[in-house]
C-alpha cells in the first residue's frame, strides 16, 4: 500500500537518456519509465502509468530496484523480483509486474541503442 499511497520516482525526468514503454497509450494498461545513466549505471529513474493501484505500486518499486544499479544487472530483474520487493501481490495482478519489467527493458534497449 506505501508504495501505491506514496510511490516513489513518479516524477517527469528531465534529460532521460532512454524512454522505455509498455502496454498501448490508447487503452491502459501503459507504462512510461525513463531513466538517465552514467559510467553504465542507473542514476535516476522514474515511471509513469495508467493503469490501477498495483500497476503504480509496481512502477515505484521497480524505480527503487533499478536506482544506483549497473544496467547489466538491471536487465535481469524480473516479475518475481518486484512482486518480493512488494511482499506479493493478488496473482490477477501480476501482469502489473510484467508490464513494469517490459518498461524497464524497453528503455535498457533504448540505452543500447544509443551507445558509441
Amino acid at each position: 500500500m506505501d508504495h501505491f499511497q506514496s510511490p516513489r520516482n513518479a516524477v517527469d525526468l528531465d534529460e532521460a537518456d532512454a524512454v522505455g514503454e509498455a502496454g498501448s497509450s490508447d487503452s491502459p494498461p501503459f507504462m512510461v519509465m525513463k531513466i538517465r545513466t552514467d559510467e553504465g549505471v542507473v542514476r535516476a529513474v522514474s515511471f509513469r502509468t495508467f493503469g490501477c493501484g498495483v500497476s503504480i505500486a509496481c512502477g515505484s518499486a521497480l524505480g527503487e530496484l533499478v536506482n544506483g544499479r549497473l544496467l547489466a544487472d538491471c536487465g535481469t530483474i524480473s516479475t518475481e523480483d518486484i512482486v518480493e520487493a512488494l511482499d506479493g501481490i493478488p496473482e490477477e495482478k501480476r501482469w502489473c509486474a510484467d508490464l513494469a519489467v517490459q518498461a524497464l527493458r524497453s528503455s535498457l534497449e533504448k540505452v543500447k541503442e544509443s551507445a558509441p
